[in-house]
């Protein structure tokens, strides 16, 4: 059994992973450290507590869940300590053929979008909020139909327009 394995399942670490944590889960954050030991490289670990589960969790965030969470919190990561961040989809990753969790910090200042947008406005919210909506479908078959919606309307409408297309083609409220 590998290293990180073996840390993960019997260390008593409580790392939040797709097999434990549903999407829709809210953490709220008590600490961020940098593991520079545990892992095949260094991660950001974020601690805190969530709704079903008795002690303190962490979660190994890589960088576009930390991205994420900086354009809701800011890039200063000792003031995310009492804010919460919500588990928005599970994601396929073929290539590595696993499943990882994907955040967005809840409430904080807009990302870095055009001004009367909100945080539930970037593309990666509606795919979530179209995922929630619709459990049958993979964050690549909706990737498929913005790719369908750009490409019909002969590319003069970007991936945010597109993936508002579809969330209401499928009935999703925005």
């Amino acid at each position: 059994m590998s290293i990180v394995k073996d840390y993960i399942e019997k260390a008593g670490s409580n790392f939040l992973t797709v097999k434990n944590c549903p999407v829709g889960t809210i953490m709220t954050i008590a600490s961020v450290t940098l593991d520079e030991e545990t892992f095949d490289k260094a991660y950001v670990i974020l601690g805190g507590t969530a709704p079903g589960f008795e002690e303190e969790v962490n979660y190994r965030a890589g960088v576009g869940n930390l991205k994420r969470i900086a354009e809701a919190f800011g890039e200063d990561e000792t003031k995310w300590v009492g804010k919460q961040i919500e588990c928005i989809v599970h994601q396929d990753y073929p290539g590595l053929g696993q499943k990882g969790l994907l955040w967005r910090g809840v409430g904080g200042a807009a990302p870095s979008a055009p001004t009367g947008q909100s945080v539930a406005d970037t593309v990666s919210d509606i795919v979530g909020k179209i995922m929630l909506a619709n459990p049958e479908m993979t964050g690549k078959a909706i990737k498929k139909l913005i790719d369908k919606e750009v490409k019909d309307a002969g590319g003069i409408i970007n991936d945010e327009a597109a993936v508002r297309i579809v969330a209401k083609d499928l009935g999703v409220e925005l």
